[in-house]
């Protein structure tokens, strides 16, 4: 009996089914999976600074002027192409040839040399910076400036457009948090990697070599290539 009741079950189960489905002996079908989109990357490019002539600051984004001049380090962080919300940023060149300057607009006095990149208009993405373009009012030196920085004799001046802040050529810029007699430090200038560990006064984790801290590795794609978060290896 009660084998026959659950068949008895199963019947009118499908009859209910095929009526709702007006008289299709199909099956009803369950909501359709929505199929996932694989995130684009921003491809980034570095702006870097370098001196030339002993006293010109300039911007570069090209490894040939990067190992010709001086290097004062990464500054910025900028999108390598141009999208919605983005906004082209230059470098320019005065007439005398002897000062450099960026800007999303001409200054006085100068001409458009090359393009540097596309900074975002708005700081609405976590982690952007302002990018400031600072003056020295003595030499009339222009120089994009990093946040984590202030040399003497410039004067700040947004350029209103934002990127990632990098830190010149400082080796660590700690965020420190303590709780419960932990401390751990975190290095902006190596990706937010944990850089030190302490228990109580004793130190559990250190930062002998890029690649051994405590750290995030995510990226996109099988190309270990285009990982972006590694800390790297000193040596």
């Amino acid at each position: 009996m009660t084998g026959n009741r659950f068949k008895l079950i199963g019947i009118v189960w499908m009859l209910a089914i095929m009526n709702a489905c007006g008289g299709s002996t199909s099956m009803p079908t369950g909501p359709s999976t929505p199929s996932s989109a694989v995130p684009t990357p921003t491809v980034l490019r570095t702006l870097y600074r370098v001196l030339v002539n002993g006293s010109d600051r300039m911007t570069s984004v090209g490894s040939d002027e990067r190992n010709i001049f001086p290097l004062e380090g990464q500054i910025y962080y900028v999108p390598d192409q141009p999208a919605t919300g983005r906004t082209p940023l230059n470098r320019y060149l005065n007439t005398s040839g002897t000062d450099h300057a960026d800007g999303i607009s001409v200054p006085v006095g100068y001409n458009m040399e090359e393009n540097l990149g596309y900074p975002w208009s708005q700081g609405t993405l976590p982690g952007l910076d302002l990018l400031s373009e600072d003056l020295n009012s003595t030499t009339g030196d222009y120089a994009l400036m990093a946040p984590s920085e202030n040399l003497s004799g410039y004067s700040s001046n947004s350029l209103g457009v934002y990127g990632y802040p990098r830190f010149v050529n400082a080796d660590e810029i700690i965020l420190s948090l303590s709780a419960g007699g932990i401390t751990v430090e975190s290095n902006k200038v190596a990706g937010g990697v944990v850089w030190r560990w302490f228990w109580n006064g004793m130190e559990f984790e250190n930062n002998f070599a890029y690649g051994g801290e405590i750290q995030a590795a995510f990226y996109f794609g099988k190309n270990l290539n285009l990982n972006t978060t590694e800390a790297g290896d000193l040596y």
